[in-house]
C-alpha cells in the first residue's frame, strides 16, 4: 500500500509506503514512552513543592494571626463541642458556631490567605462522602493538637483564646501536617495528636511545616519509627509546651 507525500524541494508528489508510516509512528511512540515518565516526575515534583508551600503558608498565617491576638495561636478546631461554646473564637479552618458548608471562609486564617487552594494538597483526590464529616472537603491538613494541649479541660482553661501562645513552642516544632483522613472523619475536627497518622501522598512521604516556617517531607517509614512509636521523647511532633517530655 502506498500513500502520497510532497517533496519540500520541488513540490512534486511522491508515494511513501505503509512500512515507512509505521516506522514513523513507532519512533513517535518510543519518544512518548521516554517523555511520559519524565513529565510525570516533573508534575509530582511540582505538586510536592506546592504542598510544602501550602503548609508553610498555613504556618505563616497562624503566626500573623497570633501577632494580631496578643500572641495567641488560632483555636485548632479541637473538639467541635468546645469550638461551639459561645465565647470560643473560630477555629483555624472553620467556625463551629456556623453550619459547616465545606468552605473555609469562616475560618480564622481565611482573612490572611483568601485562597482555598492553600488548604488542599494538589494530590489530594479524596472523594466527598456525604455520610462522613465535611472536614475532608475543607482541607488536606491538620493543626497540631498541642496548640490547645490535646486535652479538653486544658483547652477550656486557655479561654478566651482556647490556644497557647506561639512563643511557648520551639522554632522547629511542627504546627501543620497532611492529616490522616480516617482520623479527620472519625473525630470531625481538624487537629490531631502526632500518632493519629499522616497521609503520604508524595512517593510515600507527607508534608509538614514548623513554627519557623520551615517545610519538609517525612517518609512513612520514618514517621512510624520516630513519631508514631515515640512514647516518651520530645521531638518536632511531640511538642507539648507544658511537658519536658513533649507528651
Amino acid at each position: 500500500m502506498k500513500f502520497l507525500k510532497i517533496s519540500s524541494a520541488n513540490g512534486r508528489i511522491h508515494a511513501f509506503t505503509l512500512i515507512e508510516l509505521l516506522v514513523v509512528i513507532g519512533i513517535i511512540a518510543i519518544l512518548l514512552a521516554l517523555l511520559v515518565p519524565s513529565l510525570t516526575g516533573m508534575r509530582e515534583k511540582a505538586n510536592r513543592l506546592k504542598c510544602m508551600s501550602n503548609v508553610r503558608q498555613l504556618v505563616l498565617a497562624s503566626i500573623n494571626y497570633a501577632g494580631d491576638h496578643n500572641g495567641a495561636l488560632p483555636y485548632p478546631n479541637w473538639n467541635n463541642a468546645i469550638g461551639a461554646l459561645p465565647n470560643c473564637p473560630p477555629g483555624w479552618a472553620f467556625d463551629a458556631h456556623q453550619k459547616m458548608t465545606g468552605t473555609n471562609t469562616d475560618g480564622a486564617l481565611w482573612s490572611y490567605l483568601k485562597d482555598n487552594r492553600v488548604y488542599h494538597c494538589p494530590n489530594d483526590r479524596s472523594p466527598f462522602i456525604p455520610s462522613a464529616s465535611l472536614v475532608l472537603k475543607l482541607t488536606s491538613y491538620v493543626m497540631s493538637g498541642w496548640v490547645c494541649g490535646i486535652n479538653s479541660t486544658i483547652c477550656q482553661s486557655l479561654a478566651p483564646a482556647y490556644a497557647y501562645n506561639y512563643s511557648l513552642f520551639k522554632p522547629r516544632d511542627v504546627l501543620f501536617w497532611e492529616g490522616s483522613s480516617s482520623a479527620m472523619t472519625s473525630s470531625g475536627d481538624l487537629s490531631s495528636t502526632p500518632n493519629e497518622g499522616m497521609t503520604f501522598r508524595h512517593n510515600s512521604s507527607g508534608a509538614y511545616a514548623c513554627f519557623d516556617g520551615h517545610a519538609d517531607l517525612i517518609s512513612s517509614n520514618d514517621y512510624v519509627a520516630t513519631v508514631y512509636n515515640n512514647k516518651t521523647t520530645r521531638d518536632q511532633f511531640w511538642c507539648n509546651p507544658r511537658s519536658d517530655s513533649g507528651h
